[in-house]
């Protein structure tokens, strides 16, 4: 698939407004006749680190098989921060259970104690 189909397809599936931005420039700059990573380089959305390893691939001509080996690293990426967070979260989610819990138990019990009080 040519490059400037390719920054089409991926701009009109972007839910990001600042992704569809920045490759919109990216594409008219690629429509000109400029080089690939260098427009990227001047994006600050994209990571440093993958607009260099594109510059790379792009000067041996495989900036293909380069994009799908940033998707997975980034993928693997979001995985592990997504393991992080809920691992995170567990412990978090059990406390305000655990209040919520001791919230409605306080609400049934300090009642009851009440009317045992008036039964003596």
């Amino acid at each position: 698939v040519p490059l400037i189909e390719s920054l089409q397809l991926a701009r009109s599936v972007m839910h990001h407004q600042l992704f569809e931005e920045a490759i919109a420039r990216c594409e008219s700059k690629v429509v000109e006749g400029k080089g690939f990573a260098s427009e990227l380089k001047g994006q600050s959305i994209i990571p440093k680190t993958a607009v260099r390893m594109l510059a790379i691939a792009e000067e041996a001509g495989s900036t293909g098989k380069m994009l799908g080996s940033i998707a997975d690293i980034y993928s693997d990426e979001l995985e592990k921060n997504l393991t992080r967070l809920t691992a995170y979260m567990q412990p978090v989610i059990l406390l305000v259970l655990g209040v919520i819990v001791g919230v409605i138990l306080l609400s049934v019990l300090l009642p009851l104690t009440d009317v045992s009080s008036f039964l003596e």
